[in-house]
């Protein structure tokens, strides 16, 4: 049968977002940009906050390598310091940029 799904709410009664409690949210460069995108939105919105742990691979690489300075840790940045082929993948589209920082990650 094709039911209604529950509508999840948090805890101060406003609807919050489908994420599970394990879920986190990573982006480059996401503490100066793109983790206050969602955050605008859910609060235009009247939605719970986000909650959920974020990972910055800016912030990330910074801390791997304090070694490194006077340097932007830009996502072109990161490719070419771990050697990563960027030329099969369309950029600063939210497709290619997941697909190149999940291969950062991997």
């Amino acid at each position: 049968m094709g039911g209604r799904k529950k509508r999840r709410h948090g805890r101060n009664g406003k609807r919050s977002l489908p994420f599970e409690p394990w879920t986190v949210l990573i982006a480059q460069c996401g503490f100066e940009y793109d983790f206050e995108l969602p955050e605008n939105e859910i609060a235009r919105n009247n939605l719970e906050s986000l909650t959920k742990m974020k990972m910055d691979t800016k912030v990330l690489f910074a801390a791997l390598h304090p070694e490194i300075k006077n340097t932007t840790f830009s996502t072109d940045f990161l490719l070419k310091y771990y050697n990563i082929n960027q030329t099969d993948v369309q950029r600063h589209r939210a497709l290619g940029d997941s697909l190149l920082i999940s291969i950062l990650l991997s």
